[in-house]
């Protein structure tokens, strides 16, 4: 397995390249290590499950600084004010493992020389991440398409006498489009992101079966964003950005859905009006950092 695309960036958006040659290589790190924490009550014959549980991970690594001691030195200085800013803030970094990452703090650290190599520094830390989920993430943008208009990506057809003209054939009736279709290879129903693209009156969305609809107008360059991850402020779950104005609309949720719920694996269709763009992004949580293939 070659060499993975390792990084922490701040949560000001400073990024470390942890594998750079130079200044800074992370040279340890058990990022694969997990562990469920189950909840049980006791039985005459061994336990029985009531849930699942996981704590806050922790790991452990070491990153090596090279260089001149006055270019050890500033970038010490750089990374450890990025860090310092991130507990200060209570506002956690990220800590990217390949296509993965996992929001994190850096909450110890010390420092010594390396021994066998006088350029080298070592900085011993350890990551601490409360939300103990890595994510990698899948999106899938979808254009608004008029009566008159097909996108080449969309089936569709003309009904007229039956005529079957396959994909993107130019015509000038009303056209009839399959739902936009989005295969999610994942083993766990995801949290998600869904950003709806203004003007649209009552926008509604049906995902897998589920209704996403909240009963708002919306003008032309206005995006209302439907957002369930449970670790997003309560007033940033279901709200319109109109500029630089936020209005929280999770009042105006339609009841006959679900808003929030997860999206479950497998290929699951997108069906909407498609008179206004949409994107959904879902967030696969996974116990480790997904191993990267060839």
């Amino acid at each position: 397995m070659g060499l993975v695309n390792i990084s922490y960036t701040s949560s000001d958006g400073t990024k470390f390249d942890l594998m750079a040659k130079g200044f800074r290589r992370i040279s340890a790190g058990a990022f694969h290590d997990w562990k469920w924490a189950p909840d049980t009550t006791a039985r005459q014959y061994g336990v029985r499950i009531n849930k699942m549980q996981k704590k806050a991970l922790e790991y452990e690594a070491k990153i090596m600084f090279q260089g001149t001691a006055n270019e050890r030195r500033k970038a010490l200085n750089s990374f450890h004010s990025a860090i310092d800013m991130d507990c200060f803030n209570q506002d956690p970094g990220t800590l990217r493992w390949g296509n993965s990452y996992i929001r994190s703090y850096i909450t110890e650290s010390s420092v010594e020389p390396d021994k066998e190599r006088p350029d080298r520094t070592i900085n011993k830390v350890k990551f601490y991440c409360p939300v103990p989920f890595w994510y990698t993430e899948q999106t899938i943008s979808v254009a608004p398409v008029s009566d008159h208009t097909a996108l080449d990506t969309d089936k569709a057809y003309i009904d007229t006498e039956g005529e079957n003209f396959g994909y993107g054939y130019p015509y000038s009736y009303k056209v009839e489009l399959a739902a936009p279709h989005m295969d999610i290879n994942h083993y766990a129903p995801s949290d998600f992101r869904l950003i709806i693209y203004g003007p649209a009156v009552n926008p509604t969305i049906n995902i897998a079966g589920n209704q996403y609809k909240v009963n708002y107008s919306m003008e032309d360059g206005q995006v209302l964003i439907i957002d369930s991850r449970s670790t997003q402020p309560w007033d940033r779950r279901v709200y319109l950005v109109a500029g630089q104005t936020v209005i929280n609309v999770f009042d105006y949720r339609d009841p006959a859905g679900s808003i929030l719920k997860k999206i479950p694996p497998g290929d699951i269709a997108i069906g909407y009006a498609r008179t206004y763009g949409i994107e959904l992004t879902v967030y696969k949580e996974r116990s480790e950092p997904e191993w990267i293939t060839s």
